[in-house]
């Protein structure tokens, strides 16, 4: 198992009992954007990042360093799971635990992720239209996470869990070259036999 594998197994296990404690207080949504506040900010400050993963550091002068620069900044129930994580020793975690957290609300919600890669960006309309195809194809909410490759040149690629659904024009000329090219090589194939015969 990857170490970000092992990252996100570990924060799964943290943010179980946050999600609920943030579901009885109708906070969910504050939490999320805290958490993902705090991934971004162990991304784009390495002072920051150095000083979460520190092992020199203890776990209650980590925590009370994050209270008096968190404080009133992110909701209370977060400030107290950094706590919890701090005596944990698992503030490395704050890179995933956004996305644990999302995760584990998605699963709850029965929603699926689904990844659609396209050509170009699409407007909210054709985004509403995929999504509505997919939910009904799929028979369950579906959460949509749109990717720009412009080197499929038109169509779209689904990607649901390990299933992949390519519907690029690059996959569609991909098909007609193999097919050419197999069409070739029969076409040599029956003119050598009828050379040899």
């Amino acid at each position: 198992m990857a170490q970000s594998e092992q990252q996100l197994e570990r924060a799964r296990e943290f943010v179980h009992a946050l999600l609920d404690l943030a579901e009885q207080a109708n906070r969910v949504d504050e939490v999320q954007s805290d958490l993902d506040s705090l991934a971004e900010l162990m991304s784009a400050d390495a002072e920051f990042a150095l000083f979460t993963d520190s092992p020199m550091i203890g776990a209650g002068t980590k925590f009370e360093s994050l209270q008096r620069v968190l404080g009133g900044r992110i909701d209370d129930l977060t400030l107290k799971f950094l706590h919890v994580v701090a005596e944990h020793h698992a503030l490395p975690l704050l890179r995933v635990l956004g996305e644990a957290f999302q995760t584990e609300r998605d699963l709850r919600a029965k929603r699926v992720k689904v990844e659609a890669t396209l050509a170009r960006p699409m407007d909210e309309a054709d985004r509403q239209q995929l999504v509505g195809r997919l939910a009904g194809m799929l028979k369950c909410p579906v959460k949509l996470e749109e990717r720009v490759d412009p080197s499929l040149i038109g169509g779209v690629v689904i990607r649901i869990g390990d299933r992949l659904f390519d519907g690029s024009v690059r996959q569609r000329l991909e098909q007609l070259r193999r097919q050419v090219i197999a069409r070739g090589n029969h076409e040599i194939q029956s003119r050598r036999d009828l050379i040899a015969d």
